[in-house]
């Protein structure tokens, strides 16, 4: 079997930031390396984002995937391993040290690892022991670089932890008419738990008492879409919280928004907060388990509050229409486009994979 030089590892295919940040890198280097991508479940919602120059290893339709997946570890004998996820990167990490020891491990770990955010399960117990075995782990923002040095270091061992910035998708073309009529607020990302947008609805219904020109729009799919239905219905805001379902491009979207929400009950970085920042619209962000506030300047390009709670949710849309300082939206993008630089990303990567 040919011997790939880089092989990206996901669960699956969903679109979520962290496979579409997966495939640009893997994207970028197949277009030097030869590049290959195994998925372990059958989800293929972001497969057209895929390059042909990738290789595309599907394992989800045999009996044990898992099992097959070592089978071909062993006889590809990658040069670079890269992936992203704790489960999966947990799992990388044992390959490397038992059957791999010289191919490099590059784990990318995407989520929060704030104390509060931690959950107790087999995985999160399993990292300070195997992610010391990675050549690199990348980690999103400052803040969650100290976190990970905290949970690697009881394990005596370490591992080189960088921080590489998110470089959103971002595309400048964006049109004017493609806004939403009034003014709204917005929030892109999966219709899940994490997202919390049970919350952000519960807020909005009592925003709208005062405010009842605003719309809610969130973009978006996934498993929580029915009961998200169910709860903005029960509030009586059918026209005024929009469920958009999920777009190619939300920028447009984003782009004629009041302010961008992020009402996460824990996050990474938000692809999305950065692509509004990019574009040079406010946030309103929880800070509780997400390193928002690394990101956003209260009263400079947006506002913080202290958690995901209606409460705290409330309180900050009351402030992103009560304040209105006078936002320089170019100053902003100019910044935020430097800092999450597609190449400057890439660039990183290529540097962590061949030294």
């Amino acid at each position: 079997m040919s011997r790939f030089e880089l092989l990206g590892v996901l669960s699956s295919l969903s679109d979520g930031g962290a496979e579409r940040a997966m495939l640009r890198i893997l994207n970028d280097q197949a277009g030097r390396k030869r590049v290959a991508l195994v998925v372990l479940k059958p989800d293929r919602s972001i497969l057209s984002l895929l390059s042909p120059n990738v290789v595309l290893i599907d394992l989800s339709r045999r009996l044990i995937p898992l099992f097959s997946f070592f089978i071909f570890l062993l006889r590809s004998r990658p040069k670079v391993l890269f992936s992203t996820f704790g489960d999966i990167n947990v799992l990388m990490a044992i390959v490397k040290r038992m059957f791999l020891p010289s191919s490099r491990l590059v784990l990318r770990e995407p989520n929060s690892l704030d104390v509060k955010s931690r959950r107790s399960g087999v995985v999160r117990r399993l990292y300070p022991f195997v992610y010391p075995w990675a050549d690199y782990v990348v980690v999103l923002s400052e803040r969650h670089k100290v976190s990970m040095l905290s949970i690697i270091a009881r394990s005596g061992a370490s591992s080189s932890v960088v921080v590489v910035h998110n470089a959103p998708a971002y595309r400048s073309s964006i049109e004017d008419e493609n806004k939403a009529d009034g003014p709204y607020f917005i929030s892109v990302g999966r219709l899940v738990e994490q997202k919390g947008y049970d919350n952000l609805i519960d807020a909005f219904s009592k925003f709208t008492n005062d405010f009842g020109d605003y719309k809610l729009i969130i973009v978006g799919s996934g498993a929580e879409k029915d009961k998200l239905q169910q709860r903005l219905e029960g509030h009586g805001l059918e026209g005024k919280v929009i469920l958009a379902g999920a777009l190619a491009n939300p920028l447009d979207l984003i782009f004629g928004a009041s302010a961008y929400i992020l009402s996460s009950r824990y996050e990474g970085v938000s692809n999305a907060m950065l692509e509004a920042l990019m574009l040079g619209v406010p946030v309103m962000a929880s800070v509780e388990n997400t390193s928002a506030d690394e990101f956003i300047l209260d009263g400079y390009n947006g506002w913080c509050v202290e958690s995901y709670s209606s409460d705290c949710l409330l309180g900050g849309l009351i402030r992103a229409v009560s304040e209105t300082p006078c936002w320089n939206r170019k100053e902003i993008s100019e910044h935020y486009s430097e800092l999450c630089d597609e190449q400057r990303m890439l660039h990183s990567y290529q540097q962590l994979f061949w030294p």
